[in-house]
């Protein structure tokens, strides 16, 4: 597992079935199967067989 340096706010894109979700949160950590993500509510892990996107904060402008 390699845990991430800075804290890096990212938005996530994913399947979940058939459906398209959102989540956006602080990248904690990424290994070969998951990727972390730390959220108010907790820390979430994405499948990335699931993840169709990643963006970092600042890269899609306003």
């Amino acid at each position: 597992m390699s845990a991430v340096a800075d804290e890096i706010e990212v938005k996530v894109l994913y399947l979940e079935g058939e459906t398209l979700r959102v989540f956006r949160g602080v990248l904690v950590e990424e290994d070969e199967i998951f990727v972390s993500l730390k959220r108010r509510d907790g820390v979430v892990r994405i499948s990335k067989n699931h993840i169709i996107k990643i963006d970092q904060r600042g890269e899609e402008g306003p």
